[in-house]
């Protein structure tokens, strides 16, 4: 067991309460032994959060994303997978925020892409993305109501490939619902 990702002593509390909230006990109990051996000062309030969830199996993050960080970022690195080439066919979207030179928070989504869009072999060989890891998961449509809405539309966007991932972005946004402004330098 080594301690990894994410520092017992770190400032952001957001990230440290979301790694408690999805680390199962079975890995949380010897990660804080391990932590404590090889000399991190865990904070008090962490350790508290820690033995709450290895006692009662269940703990919720106090904070939310994106209001945590008020929702003011230096930028949000964006990278799409798709199913096949058509722009159309994201079936996933990975999202790095950045705050003061920090990754502060990281996630992807799966999306599903409408049922036209076909999965290429070719494309699940890179990514490892097939149809049956999205089928249940929320259009882009849904997905951006119900979450990329909240900080897409007001932080700077930089693109992993931007050739590619902004075309996906475009076409999967050409929504009255979307309101996107695309300003390309």
């Amino acid at each position: 067991m080594e301690v990894s990702g994410i520092n017992p002593e770190t400032n952001n509390e957001f990230l440290f309460y979301n790694f408690i909230e999805n680390t199962p006990n079975y890995i949380l109990e010897p990660w804080l032994k391990k932590a404590k051996q090889v000399g991190y000062k865990v904070k008090p309030q962490y350790e508290q959060a820690i033995l709450q969830k290895l006692k009662f199996n269940q703990f919720k993050n106090p904070h939310t994303f994106p209001e945590y960080f008020e929702n003011k970022f230096d930028f949000i690195a964006i990278d799409f997978e798709t199913a096949n080439n058509s722009r159309l066919s994201a079936c996933a979207i990975g999202l790095c925020f950045v705050k003061n030179d920090t990754i502060v928070y990281s996630t992807k989504h799966y999306i599903n892409p409408p049922k036209s869009e076909k999965f290429l072999k070719t494309h699940t060989s890179i990514h490892g993305i097939s149809y049956e890891d999205v089928e249940f998961s929320l259009n882009f449509q849904e997905l951006w109501e119900d979450e990329l809405s909240k900080y897409l539309s007001s932080n700077l966007l930089i693109f992993h490939n931007a050739s590619m991932d902004l075309s996906v972005l475009k076409n999967l946004s050409d929504s009255p619902q979307t309101h996107l402004i695309f300003l390309v330098y």
